[in-house]
């Protein structure tokens, strides 16, 4: 399948890395762990501060990346799928 422009294929990278099997933006567990900002073996964050930045950090992430998507998807009059 050729690609119509470059807009349609960053639309589909973008909905790939929020969206698609593999898509590593539901289990951050390893980059927390690195940050200490896991959960311990009682569901309680390691570190409070550091779990509260990451957490919102995660959050800032996701809101931009679907605000690009919504962008593509505007450009190309793409519906939500």
């Amino acid at each position: 399948m050729k690609p119509k422009n470059a807009t349609e294929v960053e639309y589909q990278i973008l909905r790939y890395l929020i969206h698609g099997n593999g898509s590593s933006m539901g289990d951050l567990s390893s980059l927390a762990e690195k940050y200490n900002a896991g959960l311990d073996s009682a569901g309680k964050p390691i570190d409070p501060v550091s779990h509260r930045r990451f957490n919102t950090a995660v959050q800032r992430v996701s809101v931009q990346l679907n605000r690009l998507l919504e962008q593509r998807m505007k450009k190309l009059g793409v519906q939500d799928e």
